[in-house]
């Protein structure tokens, strides 16, 4: 009994070490900060999309804008600036659609406003798929933000190519909150097409 005891208390020290070790070690703090798209300010109506049943594809983006941090222009021309602390809560492609998707409905009126089934597109839907070709601006200056979208019906497609800058902010918040506005004013652009080629 005495040499069982002998042996395991080693064993009971070593136990007892690495907890007063645990307690005593500090990690360090996580400095990262999530952001998502904050939700659109919608104040304009087109009446005329009241009825529509529109299918928003899912938003294309450039490469540099396909990752989790979130991307602004450096100093320097063609310098990127990339914030590892600083990162979007969820995909930007998947909050960009989700965006243009709440915009669409709320500017329209229309309950019919979503993502296209696998099934393909119902006869009497119009589609918009919409390419983010730039959305891209230093931290205190313009974010600039391009996009190129098309609608197309049973009967006709035209596309479209849509400008705006906002100002970026001096924080990543802000930043987010300049791509939220340029995506509002997108929706706008897209539903004063859709009513005119009614």
């Amino acid at each position: 009994m005495k040499k069982i005891i002998r042996n395991l208390a080693p064993i009971a020290a070593i136990f007892v070490l690495c907890s007063c070790i645990g307690i005593s070690v500090e990690r360090p703090q996580d400095s990262t900060k999530y952001y998502t798209l904050p939700p659109a300010q919608i104040s304009a109506n087109v009446e005329e999309l009241k009825n529509a049943k529109i299918c928003v594809f899912q938003v294309r983006i450039p490469a540099y804008m396909a990752r989790p941090q979130i991307v602004a222009a450096g100093k320097a021309p063609a310098e990127i600036l990339i914030d590892d602390s600083n990162l979007w809560a969820e995909p930007v492609e998947d909050a960009l659609t989700r965006a243009a998707i709440a915009g669409i409905a709320a500017i329209s009126g229309s309950q019919n406003v979503q993502q296209p089934l696998l099934a393909g597109l119902e006869k009497d839907a119009t589609a918009v798929k919409i390419d983010i070709l730039k959305c891209l601006g230093p931290l205190g200056g313009k974010l600039e933000f391009k996009a190129q979208y098309s609608i197309s019906s049973a009967d006709s497609a035209k596309s479209f190519i849509f400008e705006t800058s906002q100002s970026a902010g001096e924080d990543f918040g802000a930043y987010a909150a300049a791509i939220a506005k340029a995506a509002e004013e997108l929706c706008l652009d897209i539903c004063k097409n859709l009513s005119s080629n009614k």
